[in-house]
């Protein structure tokens, strides 16, 4: 995290595989700037500073910036309890939960079992919550997104058509976030 004076916090990542500098906003206004591997740190700061109207205006929109630390705390305690919950509920099986900073997910599920979830899901609405977390209890029989995936997914959550609602109103929640 870079806290300059008078600017907003901004996460600064450096990726061995990225060829340019690019600034983003995550589903929740923490705003995020990638940057090549041997990028130095003083020129990160002058970008900051000549970005300075950008990165104020953009965080305004966001809200707040989670405290990371504590969203973690948060998620630890909360999320794989959920998640054995409704396993256990739905007679389902995981190897392992992985709790992780997604980018640009919610969750996934690999095809040994291991479910990685978002510590972010905890900022969510509980309905909306566990709707992720049986997502990717679902996909443990059904490794994809096709017809079947979704009948069993509507029977987790509950009826028929109940997973594309739900679904869409994370996305929408989603979204909203991002504006």
């Amino acid at each position: 995290m870079v806290q300059l004076p008078g600017l907003p916090e901004v996460q600064v990542v450096w990726v061995a595989s990225s060829m340019r500098l690019k600034f983003w906003r995550d589903g929740f206004g923490g705003l995020h700037l990638s940057v090549p591997w041997r990028t130095p740190r003083v020129l990160v700061h002058q970008l900051l500073i000549k970005q300075k109207t950008w990165l104020i205006e953009h965080a305004a929109k966001g809200g707040e910036v989670p405290d990371l630390a504590a969203l973690r705390k948060e998620a630890v305690a909360v999320l794989p309890a959920q998640l054995a919950r409704l396993a256990e509920l739905h007679q389902l099986t995981y190897k392992k939960v992985q709790l992780r900073v997604l980018r640009s997910r919610w969750g996934s599920c690999s095809t040994s079992g291991t479910i990685s979830l978002n510590i972010h899901l905890v900022r969510l609405p509980e309905q909306l919550r566990d709707y992720v977390l049986l997502h990717e209890l679902a996909h443990l029989n059904h490794p994809h997104h096709q017809a079947s995936f979704w009948e069993a997914l509507d029977r987790l959550c509950g009826g028929v058509g109940e997973a594309k609602r739900l679904d869409g109103e994370l996305r929408r929640l989603t979204k909203s976030a991002l504006i």
